[in-house]
């Protein structure tokens, strides 16, 4: 996955949630956002042995500046 569109259905403080087909994506970000937008991120994907996170990025430069610092 590199990016994800859809409509926001949930913001708290430190995420928040997509639907894509019904389905509903949590993903950390700081941009600022209204329920109800439509909204494409650049996405990184950070796995362990016990979750997937997923960080979502406005512009494509902002997700290559978070990958090379990770």
């Amino acid at each position: 996955m590199y990016y994800i569109k859809g409509k926001i259905t949930q913001i708290n403080q430190d995420f928040i949630v997509i639907e894509v087909n019904n389905i509903g994506y949590k993903i950390y970000t700081n941009e600022k956002v209204e329920k109800d937008q439509f909204i494409e991120l650049y996405i990184h994907i950070n796995f362990n042995e016990e979750e997937f996170t997923y960080s979502g990025f406005v512009e494509q430069m902002e997700l290559e500046g978070f990958q090379i610092l990770n």
